[in-house]
């Protein structure tokens, strides 16, 4: 199993590595079966429009393509919705987009800017939500920017609807998604980045490792972890409430979900506690490391029971007779965090309905109509929103990227609209990572469809290539964005040369690169030039919640009053989220600010000692040793030494001096101290120039 485990470990590191740079890489993330499902909606739609000359039809393909996409999988009435509002308020929008472009003049201009700006704002309603309107806004881009005759308008209306049916109905019919499967495999995922952390853990147990290996175990796997679970919670919830409520499937899942979070909360605080007293000599060390590798196995196993639907749950039983083995020889209080672990497993064996920490499975409140639509308008309609600010900056640099295509007669100048909607985002480091991802993977996608139209001549020898290379674009959308341009390049290429059987695939190719590199160019300008937001005032402002969140988790955590398990449940996944937000502004301000290398580093020594600060609080609350006398103090002083702390960090004020502590030899009392010191030297990095590793400038100042 130890072999088995190795690849995913491996994984996780590299994607690690490309997530530093906003780049995501997932091979877990590939499925063969919406591949098949898009190449015969897409296929079979382009044969037809061979089979009976008539080239329209080829919009229909390209429709029945974006519906395949817009799909969110899940529960059949979510994916009805989803869809239907595509099929719908994207047949409406080709048609208005049609028809401006017919008229010419200011029609298309106005119809673009305006719709353009409604699609970069309701990115406020969440990642599904986004996904449709960035498919609405590439129709709208694509098709304002084409040429149509009046008389052509309506049959144009009819023919991309047509386009959007055929596929929905494939869908949800003849081709069906399991609606639980994307929860399964969520869960799965999840369980494979704990099973990665238990990995990562036996190599820094097993030898010496330094205070940054620590760090970077820390940063790397909790925020991994954190994702996934919210990745799965995410799946789950849209599971149940598109179900009308908690069935007995989704009661299921729930307590896999439970039990994610319980033995994150376990390896939290093994880490913790296996960084403060080491793992002893060089045979108990060995022993540790031995039974991290069967926790991992453990985690992995779970993970595969859970998208199996229990099939796997023998070979689950066996790993953890394996592990029950291996801790029995461990010492204490790294023995008990890991039963602590291997009893979620058996728990989740055996169905139970609460988690280690108590949690009992209850189902998610419903939001009022207010809730869900009127109050994220509220909070986002003003000049500081970045997805105000997106919006409007995306208006711009599309409706300028129209005017140029107008002004220069550029062919195919969709290609440059829909690259610059695609390229830009609402921060200027992922604008500048997906604007390479997409040139790469237009220019390679570009030689890979010059080098088949040479290979290939006849209509019916690019029809059969549509088929794989649909294939290849939706099986692998999830796992690279450079991998999912690279097919899906060629796969649009040859499809206008089989309905054009006039042009030339390698001049189709570098017309396609061309408009690819100005439309980058443009969105890479729009974001640099129209209202630029500094990458440091907003990682300031996420620090400050983060310091805010995780004090308020270790004041719980060591407060006697503190019973509440789901309150603390909360508490401490709201200071993980936080942590990792912050963490992701951080990574961001590294591709936009990276001249400020002094403030960047002592960003990075804050969310260092949060991670620490977590453990500990974690290790506490699982301890449950709240007997002694100074507990309540020490919690008190924690809540209000943080909130002091997080409020200088947002003013971007020097810390205030800190009250008097009855014990300064408690381990939180030590971790907030630290803390304190770190916040101090981001305070005076760009005044002393900083320019130390991150524990080191925690630690040096206290």
């Amino acid at each position: 199993m130890t072999a088995r485990l190795g690849r995913p470990a491996f994984q996780s590191r590299q994607a690690a590595r490309l997530s530093s740079w906003s780049i995501n890489f997932a091979p877990e993330a590939a499925s063969m079966s919406e591949g098949l499902r898009a190449a015969a909606a897409c296929a079979a739609v382009a044969a037809l429009a061979v089979l009976t000359h008539r080239n329209a039809l080829s919009w229909a393909a390209v429709s029945a393509f974006w519906t395949c996409l817009v799909d969110p999988g899940g529960s059949t009435r979510i994916r009805i919705k989803v869809l239907g509002a595509y099929c719908l308020v994207g047949s409406l929008l080709a048609f208005a987009s049609a028809w401006a472009a017919s008229q010419g003049g200011v029609a298309p201009v106005v119809l673009l800017f305006v719709l353009t700006l409604a699609g970069g704002y309701v990115r406020i309603y969440g990642a599904e939500v986004a996904l449709l309107a960035n498919l609405l806004t590439v129709t709208v881009a694509v098709i304002a920017a084409r040429s149509f005759a009046v008389a052509d308008v309506a049959s144009f209306g009819v023919i991309f609807l047509g386009g959007c049916l055929w596929a929905t109905a494939l869908s949800l019919t003849v081709w069906r998604i399991h609606p639980y499967a994307p929860s399964r495999r969520a869960l799965r995922l999840a369980q494979e980045e704990l099973a990665a952390m238990a990995m990562a853990l036996s190599d820094l147990a097993g030898s010496p490792a330094g205070d940054a290996a620590w760090i970077a175990h820390a940063q790397q796997h909790r925020r991994a972890v954190r994702e996934a679970v919210e990745a799965a919670r995410r799946v789950i919830g849209q599971a149940g409430a598109g179900r009308g409520g908690m069935g007995a499937v989704v009661h299921e899942l729930t307590s896999a979900l439970n039990t994610a979070e319980g033995e994150f909360a376990c390896m939290i605080a093994l880490t913790d506690t296996l960084e403060r007293q080491g793992a002893g000599d060089a045979a108990t060390r060995r022993r540790t490391s031995y039974a991290l590798k069967r926790l991992a196995a453990v985690f992995h196993r779970v993970g595969r029971n859970a998208q199996s639907q229990g099939e796997q749950a023998q070979a689950l039983e066996r790993s953890i007779a394996h592990l029950a083995r291996a801790i029995d020889r461990l010492p204490e209080p790294v023995a008990r965090l890991m039963n602590d672990g291997l009893m979620q497993a058996r728990r989740l064996l055996e169905h139970r309905e609460a988690d280690l920490l108590g949690l009992p499975i209850t189902p998610r409140p419903r939001r009022t109509l207010s809730a869900q639509i009127l109050a994220p308008l509220r909070d986002n309609l003003h000049w500081g929103s970045p997805n105000l600010r997106h919006g409007l900056r995306m208006a711009v640099s599309v409706t300028a990227a129209f005017l140029l295509i107008r002004a220069l007669h550029i062919p195919y100048g969709y290609w440059m609209t829909m690259t610059v909607v695609i390229i830009q985002q609402p921060y200027m480091a992922t604008t500048w990572t997906r604007a390479g991802e997409r040139v790469i993977g237009s220019v390679l996608g570009g030689g890979l469809a010059a080098l088949l139209g040479i290979v290939f001549h006849s209509q019916l020898a690019l029809l059969a290539l549509i088929f794989p290379l649909a294939i290849a674009c939706m099986a692998f959308r999830a796992v690279n964005y450079t991998v999912f341009v690279f097919f899906l390049t060629p796969l649009f290429v040859l499809m206008l040369d089989l309905t054009h059987p006039g042009l030339r695939e390698v001049s189709l190719a570098g017309v396609r690169a061309m408009n690819t590199v100005l439309g980058g160019l443009i969105a890479l300008v729009g974001g640099v030039v129209l209202w630029p937001s500094s990458g440091l005032e907003r990682l300031r402002e996420d620090l400050a919640d983060a310091v805010a969140r995780n004090g308020r988790f270790a004041a719980l955590a060591c407060d006697p009053a503190g019973q509440d398990a789901a309150g603390l449940e909360a508490a401490r996944r709201a200071a993980g989220l936080a942590s990792n937000k912050a963490e992701a502004a951080q990574h961001r301000a590294v591709l936009e600010s990276w001249w400020r290398r002094d403030d960047l580093e002592a960003a990075l020594a804050v969310l260092a000692v949060l991670r620490r600060v977590a453990g500990t609080a974690t290790t506490l609350w699982l301890e449950r040793d709240r007997t002694r006398p100074d507990q309540a103090a020490v919690a008190a002083w924690c809540q209000r030494a943080t909130t002091e702390l997080a409020a200088s960090l947002k003013a971007a004020s020097p810390p205030p001096p800190l009250s008097p502590v009855a014990d300064r030899r408690h381990p939180l009392v030590e971790e907030i101290l630290d803390l304190h010191a770190a916040a101090g030297a981001l305070s005076v990095s760009k005044r002393q120039g900083l320019a130390t590793t991150p524990f080191a400038s925690a630690r040096s100042v206290s």
